[in-house]
């Protein structure tokens, strides 16, 4: 059984934009040290549990800020140098914890399990290196979530990273919000996430649950988009490919020009819209665009104008979570307006899905209104 007090996470070191290998090295022999002791002082609830804590003085040494790391050595996270760098930093680690086990076994010996274990020659577990440390296992993956808050880092793991978004005037936008490595829209910057996924197309659409191409069961309900926009997030849409998913998930940005800064600008006021085609979509709510958030006095009036790549089956329009329009197609171009007479004061989101015969599918970015009734 691992000592449930063992998990200590350390916060590497920086000296000039390198890593203080030395200071970590003292932070590491002083860990090592701590942790010993605590197998000794701790309070055991079972003498069994007490008597294989220290038959094996098992401790846990681990590491946090690793992607605070990264961006202070100026490594991308994921790329091959940053794999370089973790290959080396734990190797690091591993071996000065193990060197701070062996010289804390000269002082007070090793582990009293150590004979037939795997660092024993004559033991049947041996694995071809003697060592004679004081703890049987010295590092782990610790669980870092709350005292990685408390010691100033972004979260519990490398998201949400904003602040150094921030910084550097960077965007980020969630990917897969439905499956299981996706979200639940717990954490959040407007300043920097302004536009979500709703459709990939390696896997489905993450629009509601029984819509277009949101597949069967399974994933995260959690992050559905419509759960993002239920806990009031203003972001937009776009789709992604991935795998092997190319050109088949379109996002779409209304620019100004075609430049960087002008794609940058139209991300940023959520002029998107998400498509599986190269459908044409123009969404507005009382002349305002896709994406804009804006006060009015009078009705929300929305126009729309589609040229699909097919026949237009249908456009539905969606108020807050729920469909309170279908327009019919007929023909592959399909424009109209329609009057919301229903309104009621206070704020509202409106937005629009596009399907085709073809089961080719559209969406536009909302238009958040507060109607001032």
């Amino acid at each position: 059984m691992v000592f449930s007090g063992s998990m200590v996470a350390l916060v590497t070191p920086f000296k000039d934009g390198k890593v203080d290998w030395e200071g970590l090295k003292t932070t590491i022999h002083t860990a090592i040290r701590f942790l010993d002791d605590v197998i000794d002082v701790n309070n055991y609830p079972l003498p069994e549990i007490e008597l294989l804590a220290k038959g094996n003085r098992r401790i846990g040494l681990g590491i946090m800020g690793w992607a605070e790391m990264l961006v202070k050595l100026g490594i991308p996270y994921g790329s091959p140098k940053s794999v370089r760098t973790a290959r080396e930093l734990m190797s690091f680690v591993n071996k000065t914890a193990l060197e701070a086990s062996e010289r804390l076994a000269e002082d007070r010996g090793v582990f009293p399990n150590w004979k037939s274990s795997t660092y024993d020659p004559k033991g049947r577990f041996f694995r071809g290196v003697e060592q004679k440390p004081r703890h049987c296992a010295r590092t782990t993956i610790a669980p870092t979530g709350t005292i990685g808050l408390a010691a100033g880092l972004q979260g519990t793991g490398i998201e949400p990273f904003y602040e150094n978004l921030r910084e550097n005037r960077g965007i980020v936008m969630s990917h897969t919000s439905a499956t299981g490595a996706g979200t639940d829209w717990r954490d959040h910057d407007p300043e920097v996430e302004t536009l979500m996924e709703i459709y990939q197309g390696y896997r489905r659409s993450y629009e509601h649950a029984g819509a277009p191409r949101s597949g069967k069961g399974g994933g995260r309900p959690e992050g559905f988009v419509w759960r993002a926009w239920e806990k009031g997030l203003k972001l937009g849409l776009q789709s992604s490919s991935d795998h092997v998913s190319t050109h088949v998930s379109h996002g779409v940005i209304y620019v100004e020009e075609l430049t960087r800064e002008a794609i940058l600008e139209g991300i940023r006021a959520r002029r998107a819209y998400a498509a599986t085609d190269n459908i044409y979509v123009e969404f507005r709510l009382n002349g305002h665009f896709m994406g804009e958030a804006f006060e009015t006095d009078t009705r929300p009036r929305i126009e729309v104008k589609i040229i699909g790549t097919g026949p237009i089956r249908k456009v539905e329009l969606i108020k807050n979570n729920t469909y309170i329009h279908t327009q019919r197609g007929a023909g592959t171009e399909l424009s109209f307006t329609y009057v919301d007479n229903d309104a009621s004061a206070g704020e509202s989101y409106y937005y629009i899905r596009v399907e085709q015969e073809d089961g080719e599918l559209a969406w536009a970015s909302p238009i958040w209104v507060t109607y001032m009734k």
